[in-house]
């Protein structure tokens, strides 16, 4: 009978570990400006799609971010294909990133397009501040975001880069993720 009680508890306390939420604040994040590959199960597929529309290809405007820069070719797909598309858009957003992420994808295709852009708009640092695990202060994702910036133009010196606010989760940043998105606890 004690093995059994034994071995309850233990079983027990171990599905508590593996069920127990992890606090963001305790799990030690990434530095935000070292390259780092983004090995979320979705990014293997929209990487395939980011390389293969940038490399060798002639590039009026470059946008680098995550989801939200992805999001113009989906949900936004009307006027990226009639606005941007035609000024030579290439979109390099992929959903999850973080700037340590961008950086790794930035320094594995070399950014080799064939001409280089004359505009960048650089949206990034979202998911640095995230309200999950691993989540960066401000200022860890601003020195991210600056070293995302200053690759871009020590790559492309001539190129306008358009530096985008890091958009917000909602009214209160500190409300939990589905309060701060606007869903009901």
């Amino acid at each position: 009978m004690r093995t059994y009680v034994f071995f309850t508890a233990l079983l027990f306390l171990s599905l508590s570990s593996v069920f127990a939420e992890k606090s963001p604040e305790k799990v030690v994040p990434d530095p935000p400006d070292v390259p780092r590959m983004n090995t979320q199960h979705w990014v293997p597929r929209r990487y395939k799609v980011v390389r293969e529309q940038l490399m060798g290809k002639e590039c009026g405007i470059l946008f680098v971010g995550d989801s939200i820069t992805e999001g113009w070719e989906k949900d936004g797909a009307k006027w990226w294909r009639e606005l941007f598309l035609p000024m030579k858009a290439i979109n390099f957003g992929v959903g999850g990133d973080r700037t340590e992420s961008i950086l790794w994808r930035m320094e594995d295709t070399g950014l080799a397009v064939k001409t280089p852009p004359r505009y960048c708009v650089l949206l990034a640092g979202t998911n640095n501040i995230g309200l999950w695990e691993g989540r960066q202060p401000a200022e860890k994702t601003v020195k991210g975001i600056r070293e995302v910036a200053v690759r871009l133009l020590k790559k492309f010196p001539k190129t306008h880069l358009i530096l985008m606010e890091v958009t917000p989760y909602g009214p209160d940043p500190s409300a939990p993720p589905a309060q701060a998105a606007g869903g009901d606890q």
